[in-house]
């Protein structure tokens, strides 16, 4: 996963970039699990926001889809994080780029769970290789 943001928002241009510069703008997303606690640090920043009691991270700015995020990323000052085929149509038209930042805990932790001696069906067996493919395509 890369970052990414508006082709107009202030980072869009800026060399180098350092993590600490992209904790400086609100990032849109949708919660996600407290681990991520270990990769960034421990202050009051613009980027979001830890909740102990759910151990849950919370962006600045939260949204349930990537469709509602990649719009307000592409309107606003926000950041957001996406596979690069998920952005691919809107950084070619040039209306986005990707942000230069190594940012290894930013990636995909999925698995698939299946009944213990059930035959998965057709569509499971698609959706798992699918899901091979894109992993594989994005270096996984």
């Amino acid at each position: 996963m890369s970052f990414f943001c508006s082709a107009q928002h202030p980072l869009a241009g800026k060399r180098p970039l350092a993590i600490g510069d992209v904790l400086d703008f609100p990032w849109v997303g949708p919660s996600v699990a407290g681990r991520l606690r270990k990769a960034l640090p421990a202050i009051d920043k613009p980027f979001g926001t830890f909740d102990e009691l759910e151990d849950r991270f919370h962006p600045r700015i939260p949204v349930e889809t990537f469709s509602t995020a990649k719009r307000i990323i592409l309107g606003g000052l926000g950041v957001g994080a996406a596979v690069p085929f998920q952005i691919e149509p809107v950084l070619k038209e040039g209306q986005c780029v990707t942000l230069p930042v190594e940012a290894p805990w930013l990636r995909f932790n999925y698995g698939f769970i299946a009944k213990r001696g059930r035959t998965l069906s057709p569509a499971a067996k698609a959706f798992m290789e699918i899901a091979r493919t894109i992993d594989q395509g994005i270096g996984g």
